[in-house]
């Protein structure tokens, strides 16, 4: 029989007056005739081969192996899919990526992690941007009919993300981090450039690439809080940022019409830091982040911890510093001083000629294999009007190149 009469057979069946067994029987037959006939030919093409509906063939155990039969089911969502045995055409990961993939298996289902490991290959295969649409294409799925399943993945699929970071976060500190050294952490926020009616978590915010010192730049799309974990690569010359957790901080706009509170960046960040201490809660951690999470609720938070986190934060020119407070004489009444003598502002030590400056040869400047820089230091109490009295350690770091402004940092101590 030809195959395009084959063809027509197949659709025909569907009109035939038969049982549903002998339908079955017929329908297992034809096709089998048609694979026998294109089957090599789409073997040696790398294409799926196309399997019956009814036909029951088992499932490959191999966890290295990439099953396509699933292409071919007609079931509407995952729950209401019928589960039914067959073989696919099935492609091998290299050894090393199943070895990284291998403790996400428990996190998902057996359906749903066959469609996330195609959209896992496919991202990385993927040039340009990163959708799921760019993952199927690069995987050679462009014309594929059910295309939704694979977005099902990420809008409707039962999966914790949290417990994902927390795999990977395991996964990077075992490859990248001694045991017993600090567990170094970057909070950042990126912006994610998105438009559209459906998008109703985008606002307008600073762009970070565009914008200056002298020119503010607006852009629409949604705003992610990012922790990294910043680990210097053997092969590279500077420490990388590598993410692992990050969480939507919407707009105030947008809470305020859904009768929501706003939080702050600042109160996500400090989310996120719990999550990271459940992870490792005898582990050393070390925050890094930029003068947008320099608050004083943030830094008294992270202190007051059973084992608390260093939290390193550039700190304004003009921060308000106290000398500690001094000690209660005996008999003395009325509340305890939580701060002592005003200490002169960070711009006016950057400028005293008596300020101590100590020569530091860094590694790994921004790029450079070393640069030699001045730092001033000395401790005090960071308090502003109702709010926290924190003592930290400020830290001026003069340059001396074509920037020769001080740059002040600080951590709670």
């Amino acid at each position: 029989m030809a195959p395009s009469e084959t063809r027509r057979e197949l659709r025909r069946i569907s009109l035939l007056k038969l049982s549903e067994k002998d339908r079955r029987s017929l329908r297992c037959s034809l096709t089998e005739h048609l694979n026998g006939t294109f089957g090599p030919i789409l073997a040696s093409l790398r294409l799926p081969i196309p399997r019956s509906e009814f036909c029951s063939y088992p499932f490959s155990d191999s966890f290295s192996k990439l099953d396509f039969s699933h292409l071919g089911e007609k079931a509407v969502g995952y729950a209401r899919h019928r589960n039914l045995p067959k073989r696919g055409d099935e492609r091998t990961l290299p050894p090393k990526m199943v070895q990284a993939l291998a403790p996400f298996a428990p996190l998902f289902s057996k359906r749903v992690f066959r469609h996330a490991q195609v959209l896992l290959i496919g991202a990385i295969l993927a040039p340009g941007r990163r959708t799921v649409s760019s993952a199927l294409r690069a995987m050679g799925l462009n014309q594929e009919e059910r295309f939704h399943r694979y977005h099902r993945v990420l809008n409707r699929a039962s999966w914790s993300g949290r417990e994902a970071s927390r795999v990977l976060l395991g996964l990077l500190v075992k490859v990248f981090v001694p045991e017993g050294d600090p567990l170094v952490v970057g909070i950042d926020e990126t912006l994610q450039r998105r438009w559209g009616k459906k998008i109703s978590a985008k606002g307008v915010y600073r762009d970070p690439v565009r914008s200056t010192h002298e020119n503010f730049v607006k852009a629409s799309g949604l705003r992610w809080v990012c922790a990294m974990l910043l680990v210097e690569i053997p092969w590279a010359t500077r420490v990388w940022a590598l993410p692992f957790l990050s969480v939507l901080a919407p707009s105030e706009r947008y809470a305020a019409k859904r009768g929501r509170r706003h939080k702050k960046i600042t109160e996500w960040a400090w989310q996120m830091l719990l999550v990271l201490r459940r992870f490792y809660p005898q582990r050393e951690i070390v925050a890094v982040a930029d003068r947008a999470y320099a608050s004083l609720k943030l830094l008294d938070r992270c202190r007051k911890l059973s084992k608390p986190i260093a939290f390193i934060t550039r700190l304004r020119l003009d921060a308000a510093l106290y000398e500690p407070a001094p000690p209660r004489k005996p008999g003395q009444i009325g509340r305890p001083r939580i701060k002592g003598e005003r200490l002169p502002n960070l711009s006016e030590v950057a400028e005293d000629p008596k300020s101590v400056w100590k020569p530091t040869t860094l590694a790994n400047w921004y790029g450079e294999s070393e640069r030699t820089v001045e730092i001033a230091s000395e401790t005090a109490v960071w308090y502003s009007t109702g709010l926290f009295a924190v003592p930290v350690r400020w830290v001026l770091i003069h340059t001396h190149g074509k920037s020769s402004r001080p740059r002040p940092s600080c951590v709670p101590i």
